[in-house]
């Protein structure tokens, strides 16, 4: 089993209705998702099969909380996988809260990895209610500003409170449509991370004010213009961080590419460190207990509580590993390009050469098969081959 896709949202809900709401928007739902009208979902406990999906629902309340629980289980698809869609609506006092999270087994070794895509039910939800965290608004579109309001996209980042990171898509002014390409690629993410990451586009006049607010909140090192896009974590510009740590894909990788690229590009890290998000505090205190029969105090809550913390470690590990081994990527990208570039201006000097001497232009230059092993060996060879430096007694000694 893989959590592969976790989101987790405060919802905008006045009348207390939101789990009252749910078994409305899985049925919508399913409903779009296999085009059968007549689709309906039980309101209670219940368990059911629609389509080959196992349907099951679950729910409690106490004076502290109230919980809705559906599960959705696929065992019978065409590619061999198989998945679990869970749907959780919690109410604690006056706040509501969204959480929906999909699991993906396979028995397949030779199946590829799954770069996963917002359930359906998460884009419902998403379309139906109105979903923010912290100071986020939670959408399935890409928020475009322009003019000074780039000023208030940097106060999101410096925002000490926000959980979820934020993704700025800026545009290049010597590309051609460079707005709307720029709109393109925000969409594009924003499709990819509904749920887990807020997206904003820069349009005129934003980049120049995100910029300069930027470099009066953090000086050099931390702003994204000219067709660059940037992710901003939890922890922005607070104590301990550091630009590095913010992933930056500049203009020269996306110019003349689609827009999807974009969403290849972040999305991916994102989702994977969405997975470790923590539920709720009161899912854990109350919500839990409701619809697993245990006591909030069990043994066994707290084994699985021990259980949890211990994924969410190896989980983070995991994460770090595969951070690394992307910006590893990265520099061996640069590194090929930079040879290819040197390559072009051999074949270019080559072919100057020619014209003069003609068979110095193809000589291939001496080996230097030269690989010392101590140091002293490297400053004799330095002694006999550099016979414009001078390479005092003194070296030998130290």
């Amino acid at each position: 089993m893989a959590l592969i896709y976790r989101s987790i949202f405060q919802v905008r809900d006045p009348e207390g209705a939101f789990l009252d709401r749910i078994p409305t928007h899985v049925q919508s739902w399913l409903r779009f998702n296999f085009s059968d009208p007549s689709i309906t979902v039980e309101d209670g406990p219940s368990s059911s099969s629609v389509h080959g999906i196992e349907t099951t629902s679950e729910s409690g309340a106490d004076e502290h909380c109230s919980v809705r629980r559906f599960r959705l289980f696929e065992g019978a698809r065409v590619d061999g996988l198989e998945l679990r869609t869970s749907v959780t609506g919690i109410r604690e006092d006056d706040v509501s809260w969204g959480w929906v999270d999909l699991e993906r087994w396979t028995q397949d070794e030779r199946a590829m990895p799954w770069i996963p895509a917002p359930p359906g039910i998460a884009v419902t939800l998403l379309l139906k209610e109105e979903a923010w965290s912290g100071n986020l608004s939670l959408t399935r579109s890409a928020a475009s500003v322009s003019g000074e309001a780039g000023r208030l996209v940097a106060d999101l980042v410096s925002d000490e409170e926000r959980r979820l990171p934020l993704v700025v898509v800026s545009y290049n002014e010597r590309e051609r449509d460079g707005v709307e390409l720029a709109r393109r690629r925000g969409s594009e993410l924003a499709k990819r991370l509904a749920g887990v990451a807020a997206v904003y586009v820069l349009e005129d006049g934003a980049v120049t004010s995100f910029s300069k607010a930027m470099y009066e909140i953090a000086g050099e090192g931390m702003d994204v213009h000219s067709g660059a896009i940037r992710t901003y974590l939890p922890g922005a510009l607070q104590d301990g961080d550091w630009p590095g740590r913010h992933r930056y894909v500049p203009y020269r990788k996306l110019e003349g590419r689609g827009a999807d690229l974009a969403a290849r590009l972040v999305a991916p890290h994102l989702l994977r460190r969405a997975v470790e998000a923590p539920p709720p505090p009161i899912w854990r205190s109350n919500a839990r207990a409701l619809i697993s029969g245990l006591e909030p105090d069990s043994d066994y809550e707290e084994l699985l509580g021990l259980a949890d913390k211990e994924i969410s470690e190896l989980r983070a590990k995991v994460a770090t590993l595969e951070d690394d081994l992307a910006l590893e990527r990265l520099d061996n990208t640069e590194f090929q390009r930079h040879n290819d570039d040197l390559g072009r201006r051999l074949a270019y000097v080559r072919e100057q050469l020619r014209e003069v001497r003609p068979n110095t232009a193809w000589e291939e230059p001496a080996v230097d098969d030269f690989e010392p092993v101590q140091c002293s060996e490297a400053v004799s060879q330095a002694r006999a081959s550099l016979d414009m430096v001078e390479i005092h007694d003194s070296v030998d000694a130290a």
